[in-house]
């Protein structure tokens, strides 16, 4: 189900880019239970595939994974801001190669990435940024209990500090991973207790819920004390908090449940692409045919043409790659 899952996530994102969705952005909790599989897609890799002696194959695994359907994307989307000079983008050579790289994107608050607008070449690119990072470092964390305690209380404090207004709930309750790295933790932890119970610590069992607990008691405080708080609320706060409350219980419910979704591997791939390439599409049709991109005729052609580049790149591209990740796949690990 979690192909399903990825792409009403990915739909939930376009909707927050193309339409006015009011005080709760409804892309920020779908991005928050991106961060969520994310961690229990990355830990059952892990557990499954890749002992600390076959970590370079992990990490090569998510690179297929994330860069040829990015580059492709980015390669179609250069072509068009270079043809066109929609909104007259800064093309440098510096930029570019931060594109490239991806996890630079992630810290476009503080060095400058911006190509089109304040937007990098594919805007939803920066939190591609935060899950890099994500994967170089899970695999070194969730083989100790003690790492993944002290790594993930701190990042959920961090958080809550973010949360009620001590530091900047858009950077660091958000973007960067040091505040959200919790939220990846869940992940895992969720995935270590459903996949493998008899291997599952006091972490997998307790943290999930600990945090969601947690989260739930600061969301009401925060309700019951916003008349004195007014200032310092966010709605990255409140929508970040709500991704994770309901974002940790639809995981569990997937990742538990035995029900078989028709086309659910299928769906899984196009949420990728539509996921990338939504916001350039939005512009070659504001540029091509003087729609708003706000307009609701914008949001359909969005969602279509985004699904129908998206198929087109799993067809040319991903399938054969992903014959490659199963190769690299194929020695199970036994733990």
């Amino acid at each position: 189900m979690h192909g399903l899952l990825r792409y009403c996530l990915a739909t939930l994102v376009v909707i927050s880019h193309l339409r006015n969705t009011g005080y709760i952005n409804v892309g920020i909790p779908a991005v928050v239970v991106f961060y969520i599989l994310s961690g229990y897609v990355v830990t059952h890799l892990i557990q499954k595939y890749f002992p600390p002696d076959r970590l370079k194959f992990f990490y090569m695994e998510r690179l297929l994974r994330i860069y040829p359907a990015y580059l492709f994307f980015l390669l179609l989307t250069g072509l068009f801001l270079y043809f066109t000079d929609y909104s007259s983008p800064h093309l440098t050579p510096s930029k570019i190669l931060a594109n490239l790289i991806i996890i630079p994107l992630n810290y476009f608050m503080f060095i400058d990435v911006a190509v089109v607008r304040e937007f990098c070449i594919l805007p939803p690119a920066w939190s591609l940024g935060v899950e890099m990072q994500a994967y170089l470092l899970l695999p070194l964390i969730i083989r100790s209990l003690l790492s993944k305690w002290s790594l993930g209380l701190l990042s959920l404090l961090i958080f809550s500090a973010s949360a009620i207004g001590i530091l900047n709930a858009d950077i660091w309750g958000y973007r960067l991973l040091p505040g959200i790295l919790f939220i990846f933790l869940s992940g895992a932890a969720i995935c270590r207790t459903v996949k493998t119970p008899k291997l599952s610590d006091s972490f997998d069992r307790r943290f999930p819920i600990v945090c969601w607990i947690w989260l739930l008691v600061l969301s009401i405080g925060l309700i019951i004390f916003s008349d004195a708080m007014t200032n310092r609320l966010h709605p990255f706060s409140s929508a970040t908090i709500l991704g994770f409350l309901l974002g940790l219980p639809i995981v569990s419910f997937t990742s538990n449940s035995s029900l078989r979704v028709p086309f659910d591997r299928v769906l899984g791939q196009l949420s990728y692409g539509l996921f990338l390439i939504h916001m350039p599409v939005s512009w070659a049709f504001e540029y091509f045919f003087k729609i708003p991109i706000d307009s609701k005729r914008s949001f359909l052609f969005v969602m279509i043409t985004s699904t129908l580049l998206s198929a087109f790149a799993s067809y040319l591209i991903e399938d054969k790659v992903w014959l490659l990740r199963k190769k690299i796949t194929t020695v199970e690990y036994k733990n």
